[in-house]
């Protein structure tokens, strides 16, 4: 699908937001594109990832920052809100989305 097409399958919808797992070292995957950035969502997305994450992470155990802004920890892991748009990351280049990881 080009550019062109991706762009105006978001014409007339909710804005959504950009949810990666990132590590220190740069590495960073797309979890998920959601309409409201909320502790209830990161968990819903993390449900749905749980097996790759615990794969790519090497850990089970989640830790929640106090704010939803800041997402969350798995291992040396961070699930965070990366201040980017659907359209955003569109234009400026998707991550590659954790269920895609081989």
């Amino acid at each position: 699908m080009t550019l062109t097409e991706k762009l105006a399958r978001l014409q007339n919808r909710s804005t959504r937001y950009e949810l990666a797992v990132k590590h220190p070292d740069g590495r960073a995957y797309l979890v998920t594109y959601a309409q409201s950035r909320t502790r209830h969502i990161i968990m819903v997305a993390v449900n749905n990832a749980g097996t790759e994450l615990v794969k790519l992470t090497g850990s089970e155990d989640i830790t929640f920052a106090k704010k939803a802004k800041a997402g969350a920890t798995i291992g040396e892991w961070k699930i965070v809100w990366t201040g980017r748009t659907q359209r955003q990351a569109y234009c400026e280049g998707e991550l590659t989305f954790i269920l895609d990881i081989e």
